[in-house]
């Protein structure tokens, strides 16, 4: 039986891909410390968060629900939770969108008083422009602005209780009580790479210097132009999309993957921010929540201060002030770089019988994953 069950519920933009990819490439090793890392995929994580937050494994325990693959990847991660001799860490993001009984029901059959959770979290004025970013990476074409008041509308999937961490550590502590409920700040300017990877390290009870420090992951964040361009694309696009592809991840694969990794994620320009009107309202409302944290009383691997103060980076611009001769370099390069990964494929155009009418002088011879889960 697991002396503890940690459960990473996020927030999202805190660094949790960084961890969960640290984790999964070194489960081998940390098995052999005294700590597992459950799964036969890394997406069998985001399975398993996906069934706890629609409520599947209430069902099964009802006998209203049977069989499915994330239903079998959470059978496996509970039976997992009984039977490892150490500490199980389970990590998405998205767990922290359970309802209170989804919540509940999980830390029940994971093991009761043997499960805490995990918080990772950074100030808002950081956090706030990424979450808008991945909102925009699957086609939604929402100003920042509105993506902020949007917030407050539990019909989102991107909200406050999403990403506010008073309230996601409140949420929790109303199911593991706030002595199980750890949160983990990151600083805007981190005095390490490793920071982050050492506080997890540090929460979930591994000692220092037992495992390698994870690589930093490729920098998916877009420039400030990328992002407006995007903005003005991603509906579009995304429209296009699902007259092709209706399967539940192909946002994910065609937008984030074949559009924002491969092509606009190099697209050069200058980083987002939020401004001084908008700073000054996350601000408030960092305020507001470390008190409420403070109040509350749970275990932090950090500094709730690092929470406070949030600034843009050097150079930052917000997006409405991306002036439309720069969207048109900005499709420029998308043309380009698309046209580009195409070529480097090996699937070819194929060839028109006109070709060579347009009086060129060349030679005539002969000379396509498993991702997050969408929003719904």
């Amino acid at each position: 039986m697991a002396e503890r069950v940690f459960v990473h519920v996020g927030t999202p933009k805190s660094g949790t891909t960084y961890l969960q990819a640290g984790l999964w490439a070194q489960r081998e090793a940390l098995r052999d410390h005294g700590l597992s890392f459950p799964g036969r995929a890394p997406f069998d994580h985001n399975r398993a968060s996906i069934l706890v937050r629609k409520g599947g494994h209430l069902e099964a325990a009802s006998g209203r629900r049977r069989g499915g693959r994330k239903l079998k990847v959470w059978t496996r991660f509970c039976r997992e939770a009984e039977r490892f001799d150490g500490t199980v860490v389970l990590s998405n993001e998205w767990y922290l969108a359970a309802g209170p009984e989804q919540a509940a029901g999980a830390v029940e059959q994971l093991g009761g008083e043997r499960v805490h959770v995990v918080i990772t979290t950074r100030n808002l004025v950081r956090l706030v422009p990424a979450g808008w970013q991945e909102s925009l990476k699957v086609g939604r074409g929402t100003s920042l602005g509105d993506f902020v008041a949007g917030l407050d509308d539990p019909r989102n999937k991107w909200t406050w209780d999403v990403v506010d961490p008073a309230r996601v550590a409140r949420r929790w502590a109303e199911v593991v009580g706030p002595d199980r409920v750890h949160l983990i700040t990151m600083p805007e300017q981190p005095t390490s790479s490793s920071q982050l990877w050492d506080r997890f390290c540090e929460t979930v009870g591994l000692a220092s210097g037992l495992t390698d420090v994870p690589p930093r992951l490729a920098n998916e964040s877009l420039s400030v132009q990328a992002a407006r361009l995007l903005q003005e694309f991603g509906p579009a696009l995304r429209d296009e999309i699902d007259r092709h592809d209706q399967h539940v991840r192909s946002h994910s694969r065609w937008l984030r993957n074949a559009v924002v990794r491969q092509v606009l994620a190099g697209v050069p320009g200058d980083p987002i921010g939020v401004g001084p009107q908008l700073r000054d309202e996350l601000a408030e409302r960092e305020a507001r929540s470390v008190a409420d944290l403070r109040d509350l009383g749970c275990p932090v691997t950090g500094d709730l201060d690092e929470l406070l103060g949030g600034t843009d980076r050097d150079g930052a611009r917000h997006p409405d002030d991306v002036t439309e001769a720069e969207l048109v370099e900005a499709s420029r390069a998308l043309a380009v770089g698309l046209l580009a990964a195409r070529m480097r494929s090996s699937e070819r155009p194929g060839t028109d019988p006109d070709d060579g009418d347009d009086g060129d002088d060349g030679d005539d011879g002969d000379d396509d994953t498993d991702e997050e889960p969408t929003e719904p």
